[in-house]
């Protein structure tokens, strides 16, 4: 709430932090209190205490509801326990924004999206993670209305694209606005496409190389591909590629090969830690 001047944020926050360890590392906050405490703890130079409140797993916690089948955050703490069971019905809502808002902690600070200083509506954007705990990585994203504000529509959108990562929803999403879509990885990368037996099989059976067989796959799919490579002849391998084109069928046996969006790695949009 900036209510302590930011000299003395740090000393204010130790009590909080003493708070904690005297609860075990168990948060006590409710209602009012929740959606502050974590960016707080960060703001004052305590991301472990923040990541260590966010990873305890026994109750209170946001864990203890994942644990035990929670699809969404509850409206209480003890909404349901092992040793109590279900709180009253009058008020035990499974679905709730309040203890749920940790959700803006986890963007704003795990993934990094924030908005720059005195801005307002992500006109700035801000990218600053905070990295901790036992996370290794996380992944989202921010569509901005960048292009209904100013009417500028970007050329070229790069994301990892192959037959790996066809991300169908999101080359729909950059073709409606009129985005084309560019594949950095194109053969696929550490996902190793070029050594399916799909692929190598499409390959034999047309007298092709496997990395072929991938690039005219994006091709036919209108991507764009930049393969890189500093070989004179794999360099006339990659630009050969117009005198096939991929069956239905084959097409069809290259869709198995989709791990779903969840696997793809934009620069842009993950942090690895």
């Amino acid at each position: 709430m900036q209510l302590v001047p930011d000299e003395l944020r740090p000393a204010a926050a130790g009590p909080l932090v003493d708070a904690i360890r005297r609860a075990g590392w168990h948060l006590s906050t409710g209602f009012a209190g929740v959606g502050y405490l974590l960016p707080v703890l960060c703001g004052t130079g305590h991301t472990d205490v923040a990541y260590r409140l966010l990873e305890q797993d026994s109750a209170p916690s946001w864990r203890y509801m994942v644990d035990h089948g929670a699809t969404t955050i509850w409206e209480r703490w003890d909404g349901w326990t092992e040793q109590r069971g279900f709180q009253s019905a009058w008020m035990n809502s499974f679905n709730h924004y309040a203890l749920g808002s940790v959700g803006e902690w986890l963007y704003r600070f795990v993934l990094g999206i924030d908005q720059g200083p005195g801005g307002a509506g992500f006109g700035r954007l801000l990218v600053r993670p905070h990295p901790g705990g036992s996370l290794r990585a996380a992944r989202g994203s921010y569509r901005s209305a960048l292009i209904e504000a100013t009417g500028v529509t970007p050329a070229v959108d790069q994301i990892e694209l192959s037959p790996a990562l066809p991300r169908r929803a999101t080359v729909g999403y950059l073709t409606q606005a009129g985005v084309l879509p560019q594949a950095w990885s194109p053969l696929g990368g550490p996902h190793q496409v070029t050594r399916s037996a799909v692929v190598a099989g499409i390959a034999a059976a047309r007298g092709v190389s496997p990395a072929q067989v991938v690039l005219r796959w994006a091709v036919q799919q209108g991507i764009a591909v930049i393969p890189k490579s500093s070989d004179p002849q794999r360099q006339r391998a990659n630009l050969d590629i117009f005198r096939f084109s991929l069956s239905d069928a084959e097409l069809a046996a290259l869709a198995t090969l989709d791990l779903g969006e969840d696997a793809a790695v934009d620069s842009d949009l993950r942090v690895e830690f």
